[in-house]
C-alpha cells in the first residue's frame, strides 16, 4: 500500500502562497525525487509513496526568499488513504541590492565648506564697506 504527501509553501509574514521553490525528497539520506518545484499554487505533491519515514530539503528557495535546508519531515503510514499534508514557510531576504553607490561624503563637505568661507566672506565684506562708509560719513560731517 502506497500513500502520498502534499507539501505547500507560504510566505511567514503574508501567508501568501510561494510558487517556484525547489525541493528534493529523501529517505534515509538517499534522493528519492529530486528538483520538485512548487506549482502555482504553492504545492508539491508527490504520489505512491511506500509506507516509511521521508523529508523534504529546499535547495532553491523563491526568488527574494532565504533558503531553509532545514529537513521537513512526514512519515507514509501503511493503509493511510488521505495525502500528509505538509506546511512549509520561507522568509523574505534583508539583502539590499549590491552595486556601487557614489561616495557623496566628500563632496557634502566641500561644498558645506565653500558655503560656510563664502557666508563669512560675505560678512566681513559688509562689515568692511559699513565701516567705510561710516568713516565716508564722519569725514563729510567734520
Amino acid at each position: 500500500s502506497t500513500g502520498a504527501v502534499e507539501l505547500t509553501k507560504f510566505d511567514h509574514k503574508t501567508g501568501d502562497i510561494l510558487p517556484n521553490a525547489i525541493f528534493e525528497l529523501r529517505q534515509d539520506g538517499k534522493v528519492i525525487e529530486e528538483n520538485l518545484s512548487t506549482n502555482e499554487n504553492g504545492k508539491i505533491i508527490v504520489d505512491q509513496l511506500p509506507s516509511g519515514e521521508y523529508y523534504f530539503i529546499e535547495t532553491k528557495a523563491p526568488e527574494g526568499y532565504e533558503l531553509d535546508d532545514s529537513p521537513i519531515e512526514f512519515t507514509i503510514k501503511a493503509g493511510q488513504t488521505e495525502r500528509t499534508k505538509v506546511e512549509v514557510v520561507n522568509k523574505l531576504t534583508n539583502k539590499q541590492q549590491e552595486g556601487n553607490l557614489p561616495n557623496t561624503t566628500t563632496n557634502i563637505f566641500s561644498y558645506t565648506l565653500l558655503g560656510g568661507l563664502l557666508v563669512i566672506g560675505g560678512i566681513g565684506a559688509l562689515l568692511f564697506n559699513r565701516r567705510k562708509t561710516q568713516k565716508e560719513r564722519r569725514i563729510k560731517e567734520d
